[in-house]
């Protein structure tokens, strides 16, 4: 069974999954940062918006770990893969907000499966950039994506990447305990193989925290997620669709009007199928790390 296809759902996520935090390039989703205690808002009503100036820009580091389990008839099967991804970014002017030209400056990845073992792969088998259009409420238009060689590709996937560092903002002001919501869709045909991923995404304004002289705010994430994966494999064609949720906080900077942090859990169960042969269990879990260097 190609490791690709075992993959696919997960990366099609662009943003889990669960291993020790030992694992991570960072422990926390507010990399140098030291959070005092959660407070109430000092605005009970703000508008959260997306702002920038031209030229250069920030840079986050995204930590993403995934493991699948899968009960066959030969017993159980473990897989887990680790991508590390620095992003730096510019900014230029948009007539509908900005635009990032968010540069792969840094990628460094792990997969371990039954069959294969251990295999790395380092800043080569990325190049290019995510760029995206921003509007004051999030992401706009996904305009390009980082060319992956056919190892990178197996594991990892950028597409929905710019909608976890640019979750959706509300349309107007809001208290802590509103909430607001949106739906993320994805397709792919990469590989010649089908997969979809579709997230239904509620968002509620938590409470604010201090971090070195400044504040965040917590944005709570609680959402419902979908992912399927088909695959022609000769005579036979691989099926595995999933389900389960994903939850976790992203921690926004309306003073610099981007995101500083989020950490994301996925937890997800689901099917395989191929051929005439019988489904098997499969169990998605997973863990993304996004931090905003200041």
């Amino acid at each position: 069974m190609r490791k690709r296809a075992l993959f696919a759902m997960t990366a099609a996520l662009a943003a889990p999954p669960l291993l020790s935090s030992g694992a991570f390039a960072f422990d926390s989703a507010i990399p140098g940062g030291h959070p005092g205690p959660a407070t109430t808002l000092s605005h009970p009503q703000e508008l959260l918006a997306y702002t920038s100036s031209p030229g250069e820009g920030t840079a986050y580091r995204v930590a993403d770990s995934t493991q699948m389990s899968m009960q066959t008839p030969m017993g159980p099967m473990d897989f887990t893969n680790l991508v590390r991804t620095t992003l730096t970014m510019s900014f230029d002017a948009d007539p509908a907000g900005f635009r990032v030209t968010a540069a792969v400056t840094d990628f460094n990845a792990s997969t371990r499966n039954p069959q294969g073992g251990m295999q790395t792969m380092s800043a080569g088998a990325v190049e290019g950039a995510i760029v995206a259009v921003v509007g004051p409420r999030g992401l706009v238009e996904l305009v390009d994506k980082p060319d992956l060689s056919r190892e990178a590709e197996q594991i990892t996937l950028y597409e929905e990447l710019g909608y976890d560092m640019f979750p959706r903002l509300p349309a107007s002001a809001v208290a802590a305990g509103d909430s607001w919501t949106d739906t993320v869709t994805w397709n792919s045909t990469a590989g010649g193989e089908r997969s979809s991923s579709t997230r239904i995404r509620t968002f509620t304004l938590g409470e604010e925290i201090d971090v070195d002289g400044g504040t965040l705010q917590i944005i709570a994430l609680s959402a419902t997620v979908e992912i399927s994966s088909e695959m022609d494999m000769g005579a036979m064609t691989l099926d595995m669709r999933a389900s389960g949720t994903q939850t976790g906080n992203y921690y926004w900077d309306n003073g610099a009007g981007l995101l500083r942090g989020a950490e994301l859990m996925t937890d997800l169960t689901g099917e395989a199928k191929m051929g005439g042969a019988p489904p098997v269990t499969v169990a998605l879990k997973g863990l993304q790390r996004i931090g905003r260097e200041v």
